[in-house]
């Protein structure tokens, strides 16, 4: 018999091997991820009336604490995979760690949530008091609700990776990953046309800005941008010419009546005919016209070249790169699979957050055979 020389296998030695298996790793992992999102996400949606920690005054609500010791559960993970790295060098393994993307997202997460969690610690429980809801103050409670939002999407996206281990999803996010880097380099040749139309149409719209106003940024680039998803917005371009060449003034005792400097209009009213508006700026000023329809015009050429050329030749290296992809699929999918497997083997046995307990098992364990250990054995020496 071929299997005379094989034991059966005890019951504990059965559950170790159960448990210790990357696939069952992987699944707890996933579940308790899960829980983590859903427990964050839940205290981003909901804002409490009650504390945990009401006597330091305290806003931490009682998801915190999964959601706090999960994310430092994460540390000695990320630092259990750069010791294991495959190189001998430390500076090697940690280059070749954040290397990784997600590696990467991983560090931003953890600093974001860290900071976010300080600040949601020190905030006032009774935010009133402490003026964190009033909309002209910008304190620690609107500070750590835009850190959470901002790293709650982080780990979002960074439960993709777990799409990797499917053979039909897998090749797909690599895919996401290669037009990832063809939309960057995209981006630059775009930026040529967006500052380009931005700035002119800018110029030609507000000839008279006397000063560089935060929402010049917004207007040069913004509406730019949005343009390319068919924004087209004619309604503000016709706002910004009448804000851009008028201007009131009081020149009267009387609090209704107003001239529009740089023009010959003046009105008594919002509805005279003499207002200064896109219909008279075009119909008696000469300036007001040659500025609007050469605006109009750089419109036409910047929707010509990115709506239609631009977009087209985007969905052209996205084509490419899917066929690419394609061919390749079984192997990216094999590839994929047994990273993971290689990565989740040298996980902890317990998923996060409890892998904490696995972690200071360890230590413990080190500590003793490094100093208690020795220390008995030297006076053992000396009796």
């Amino acid at each position: 018999d071929d299997h005379s020389n094989f034991r059966k296998l005890a019951v504990k030695e059965k559950l170790y091997y159960f448990y210790t298996s990357p696939v069952i790793k992987f699944f707890l992992n996933t579940i308790t991820y899960l829980i983590f999102l859903l427990l964050y996400g839940f205290g981003l949606l909901v804002n409490y009336d009650k504390a945990i920690i009401n006597s330091l005054g305290s806003r931490l609500e009682w998801q915190d604490l999964y959601t706090i010791v999960f994310v430092l559960s994460t540390v000695p993970v990320e630092i259990n995979q750069v010791r294991n790295g495959r190189t001998k060098s430390t500076w090697k393994k940690i280059k070749d760690h954040f290397g990784d993307t997600y590696n990467l997202m991983d560090f931003i997460a953890v600093c974001m949530f860290m900071a976010a969690f300080v600040l949601k610690a020190t905030t006032p429980y009774n935010v009133e008091d402490a003026g964190s809801m009033n909309l002209n103050k910008f304190g620690s409670y609107h500070a750590n609700r835009i850190l959470s939002a901002m790293c709650f999407a982080f780990y979002c996206f960074r439960f993709v990776q777990l799409f990797e281990i499917n053979d039909k999803i897998g090749p797909k996010v690599f895919m996401l990953k290669k037009m990832s880097i063809d939309l960057f380099f995209f981006l630059f040749l775009l930026m040529v046309f967006t500052v380009s139309y931005g700035v002119s149409s800018q110029a030609l719209l507000y000839p008279f800005r006397e000063t560089s106003a935060p929402e010049a940024i917004f207007e040069l680039l913004g509406r730019a941008y949005l343009n390319v998803y068919g924004e087209i917005d004619l309604d503000g371009l016709e706002e910004d010419l009448a804000t851009g060449h008028c201007k009131f003034i009081n020149d009267s005792t009387s609090t209704t009546f107003y001239t529009f400097q740089y023009t010959n209009f003046s009105s008594n009213n919002a509805t005279n005919a003499t207002s200064c508006t896109k219909d008279n700026l075009l119909s008696y000023t000469l300036v007001g016209r040659v500025n609007y329809y050469t605006c109009f015009a750089l419109l036409c050429l910047y929707l010509l070249f990115v709506n239609v050329m631009l977009i087209n030749l985007l969905i052209a290296i996205f084509s490419n790169t899917y066929e690419n992809v394609e061919q390749q699929s079984g192997i990216i999918y094999k590839t994929q699979r047994a990273a993971m497997i290689l990565e989740f083997r040298e996980r902890p046995p317990l998923p996060n957050p409890i892998s904490l307990l696995y972690f200071g098992q360890k230590v413990c364990k080190f500590i003793y055979k490094k100093y208690i250990k020795k220390i008995n054995y030297e006076k053992d020496l000396q009796k």
